[in-house]
């Protein structure tokens, strides 16, 4: 695609609405486009300059999809001006395309996903396609043997959803169904008087939360999709921390220093938002983030799952306490923290978080 991507994003930076979970774009070098893509608006000047009129040509047609672009960026922690980036060096937001398709009819979309590697479902039709392109649609299509439903204009589905699978699954800190979990320790289980552990007994007690975790399920996606965490392992520390907070006492909880829904500890952090409010759950996501973070920095060799759980296991006894893979829950509470909220997370995965 050439580094004019880069800088056609320039051209788009209004589209910012949430940092990556990649890394700045701002921050990136670039030479910006080639006098030989330079040509495509028979524009006199090089680089950087001209990335930057190419993006303006094309700044029009791009406010067409500028709400999808933001959704979509938002859901899977992608800077929406990349996505603008892409979507103007590929398909000039469009102008090129003839009823979707491009590059002598292999690309579609305004991404230009190339169907030797994704594939429309059968059920949509060549006309449907063309029909289509600027309608609310869904898609369905499979690539890498991932199935994905995207619920938007199908010349918008395909590219940006297509694309976007490269790049993350789920959560941009790893996929919580691949987590390893030996689930709920005894003394955990015995909140709800269980007569077994383990799994079954984390899978249990997320059940038995899920009607009261449902009044905050929206809450939950929108601040998973800003952060670029599974929605699913919010749910899973909420169950965990305060029962979705069946525990508390006018939103409090661990003797009055744990806050909300996430328990929220008000000794080093400070307290914002109402206990079962958006921001309150963006706040203890955001502390969540930082300590996955944090593991990454300590476990660098660790895969990404590892990592995962392991900031999961610093969210309750901190990141020096995470020594090793096999004994991070060793002192932390109940001596099964992370592998419980993994196994609730697992869960309520399967629930539609």
């Amino acid at each position: 695609m050439g580094v004019g991507v880069g800088v056609g994003i320039g051209g788009f930076i209004t589209f910012l609405t949430l940092a990556s979970c990649f890394g700045d774009i701002t921050k990136v070098d670039t030479s910006g486009a080639s006098e030989i893509t330079a040509r495509q608006d028979k524009l006199t000047v090089q680089g950087v300059d001209a990335s930057h009129k190419l993006a303006e040509h094309d700044l029009v047609r791009m406010n067409k999809y500028k709400k999808l672009i933001t959704r979509v960026g938002q859901k899977h922690g992608l800077d929406p001006a990349i996505i603008a980036g892409i979507i103007s060096r590929e398909s000039r937001a469009g102008a090129v395309l003839d009823h979707g398709w491009g590059d002598h009819g292999n690309g579609f979309g305004l991404m230009q996903y190339f169907f030797c590697t994704f594939r429309v479902s059968p059920h949509i039709a060549q006309p449907q396609l063309s029909r289509a392109i600027d309608q609310s649609e869904e898609l369905s299509f499979t690539g890498n043997h991932q199935a994905i439903d995207i619920n938007m204009g199908v010349g918008v589905g395909v590219g940006i959803g297509g694309f976007i699978t490269f790049l993350t699954l789920a959560s941009c800190f790893g996929d919580i169904t691949k987590v390893d979990t030996s689930g709920a320790s005894e003394i955990t289980a015995r909140q709800d008087k269980l007569t077994v552990q383990g799994v079954d007994a984390s899978h249990k007690l997320a059940e038995h939360d899920l009607v009261r975790m449902n009044k905050y399920k929206k809450l939950i996606t929108r601040v998973g999709q800003k952060h670029g965490l599974d929605p699913a392992i919010i749910a899973g520390i909420i169950s965990r921390e305060s029962r979705a907070g069946a525990v508390l006492d006018h939103g409090w909880g661990d003797h009055g220093n744990g806050f909300g829904l996430m328990q929220v500890d008000k000794r080093y952090h400070k307290i914002v938002g109402t206990w079962d409010s958006e921001e309150h759950i963006s706040q203890g996501s955001e502390i969540l983030n930082e300590f996955i973070r944090r593991i990454q920095a300590k476990f660098p060799a660790w895969p990404k799952e590892h990592q995962l759980k392991g900031g999961i296991s610093a969210y309750n006894a901190g990141d020096k306490n995470v020594r090793t893979y096999e004994r991070m829950d060793v002192g932390t509470t109940g001596g099964d923290y992370s592998n419980d909220v993994v196994a609730r997370s697992q869960w309520f995965k399967r629930q539609g978080y």
